[in-house]
């Protein structure tokens, strides 16, 4: 079993978007069952704090509670 099957359904979607290099950011809605985003390494590596400033933007615009709330 791989680690990521571990993982909720949002994450796993992440995870495809992000990439395979570590670090990355998963970014799911608070039960798990969908991706809001997916941030690789290489966006990381660009300038976190633009990656931080894209999300908290992004977050802004989606339900990040989810399907069980």
């Amino acid at each position: 079993m791989r680690d990521s099957e571990a993982l909720p359904e949002g994450a796993e979607a992440a995870l495809k978007v992000s990439g395979t290099d570590i670090p990355m950011v998963l970014v799911t809605t608070a039960d798990g069952a969908t991706s809001i985003r997916g941030i690789s390494a290489g966006i990381l590596k660009e300038g976190i704090r633009k990656a931080e400033r894209e999300l908290r933007e992004h977050l802004e615009t989606v339900d990040v509670v989810g399907s069980e709330g």
